[in-house]
């Protein structure tokens, strides 16, 4: 039997509590709740989140990428540098328990705290997590065009989906994650050690039999049947940052690059920074046999960048948080959202 939910229009003091009562179409329970459910998945979503507008982010990558280790060190770092970096007025606090206890049992903790390399994230289809994002409160700032030096304060609800990239062996699945095609920004995670390339310079087996571009393809597939505005050939617009991982590993490095130097983000992004460290690590992807990886991109993506980043290692068998650069694709990402100032 199919069972819909709805929300009856609640009571003056319902409405001062912030509850209702869900009322199934076909029976139910009937019970009076003040947490607020999403209809669909059932997690829960922050109060009133009609005052905010989302800012939602997907991460997704091929198998073994690095993606739950990128989120895990990403957000230590937002809460642990951004905030301050930024300045005056940005803060980020969980908007929901639920998210909270997620980032605490999945990511935080199992993997800062106890050091444990993460398994692979299982799909959808054996997954329910998948469909639980992280949603944070985040406020931030920027200057009001027009009238330097005074500042606009802004805040959304930061919605953070870890798509597996099991899912993408097959369009079937692909299609299932429905955030995709929601999101506000992209984030595509690679494997450096996933190349030809380097798996012939470290004497080592590709770690991960998805290639990079074979993800990026199946994805852009989805990306296209979910969009009704799209088709084949048309191009993706949703700002996407492409996150090299594990740059540290990069066998005989660029001399001087930038990638291997840190930018100076303090009160506002350093884009001259950015820029130039994404025409270096375009020149690696295709130095190690990435270029079909560049080819897909330029093919089907019409705003993108490129980043390297090192999220940590494995040290005695514990994984070790050492992050580099491991905030620069969020920072760009709200940028193009107009979330930030330039310096």
């Amino acid at each position: 039997m199919k069972v819909t939910t709805r929300v009856i229009s609640p009571s003056n003091s319902e409405i001062s509590r912030g509850s209702a009562v869900c009322l199934p179409k076909d029976g139910g329970c009937g019970e009076s709740s003040i947490i607020h459910l999403c209809p669909k998945c059932h997690s829960e979503i922050p109060q009133w989140p009609w005052k905010n507008p989302n800012f939602t982010c997907s991460i997704m990558g091929s198998n073994n990428s690095g993606k739950s280790c990128f989120i895990a060190v990403l957000m230590h770092q937002v809460f642990k540098e951004f905030v301050g970096s930024m300045g005056g007025g940005t803060s980020v606090d969980f908007s929901t328990d639920d998210g909270r206890e997620l980032f605490k049992n999945n990511y935080i903790g199992p993997i800062i705290n106890d050091g444990r390399p993460p398994e692979i994230t299982r799909g959808i289809a054996t997954n329910p997590d998948v469909r639980r994002p992280l949603i944070y409160t985040l406020k931030t700032w920027r200057y009001w065009k027009y009238f330097y030096p005074l500042k606009k304060f802004i805040k959304r609800n930061l919605v953070i989906y870890d798509t597996p990239g099991e899912d993408f062996n097959e369009q079937r699945t692909a299609h299932a994650l429905k955030s995709i095609s929601n999101s506000d920004a992209l984030v595509f995670v690679v494997d450096f050690t996933t190349f030809d390339g380097v798996a012939q310079a470290m004497g080592v087996d590709r770690v991960s039999k998805q290639s990079p571009a074979d993800v990026m393809q199946a994805f852009y597939n989805v990306y296209c049947l979910q969009n009704a505005s799209m088709t084949i050939g048309s191009k993706i617009k949703v700002p996407t940052a492409v996150v090299l991982s594990k740059v540290d590993l990069i066998p005989d490095p660029l001399q001087n690059s930038m990638v291997l130097q840190g930018p100076n983000h303090h009160g506002g992004i350093d884009l001259g920074n950015l820029n130039q460290a994404s025409g270096e690590v375009k020149d690696i992807i295709s130095r190690f046999g990435g270029k079909s990886l560049n080819d897909a991109l330029s093919a089907h993506f019409e705003n993108f960048m490129y980043f390297g980043v090192s999220s940590g290692r494995e040290v005695n068998g514990r994984f070790k948080a050492y992050p580099h650069r491991i905030l620069d694709p969020l920072i760009w990402l709200m940028y193009q959202q107009d979330l930030i100032p330039e310096k």
